[in-house]
């Protein structure tokens, strides 16, 4: 373009594939594997008594949730990022068959 400036919007839309790829099958998978491991219990410890091993495991139990947690929210902010690469991939394109249109009227 005649500014220099140049933006490579297949890279912007593999962006975009990738997030996708991460929000549909990444985070939900290790979402899924987490729930699934902590639905099984806490079972370290069963044979201990005492307030130390109840308090591991109160924690324990805790720090899972937190982890199931993030996986979710990690799940539903890449894949708004993903629709928002998404967007600006095809504006970009919009703009640059924009741009060349004017470029090739100007040359008539």
């Amino acid at each position: 373009m005649a500014d220099g400036l140049q933006i490579r919007t297949e890279l912007v839309s593999e962006l975009a594939q990738g997030l996708r790829a991460d929000a549909d099958d990444g985070f939900r998978t290790a979402a899924a594997q987490g729930a699934a491991l902590h639905g099984q219990g806490i079972v370290f410890g069963t044979s201990m008594a005492g307030e130390t091993v109840l308090e591991a495991k109160h924690r324990y139990a805790q720090v899972l949730e937190h982890v199931e947690a993030n996986l979710r929210e990690y799940q539903r902010l890449a894949a708004r990022y993903a629709d928002a690469a998404h967007r600006l991939a095809h504006a970009l394109q919009a703009v640059d068959g924009e741009v060349e249109a004017g470029l090739q009227r100007g040359q008539q």
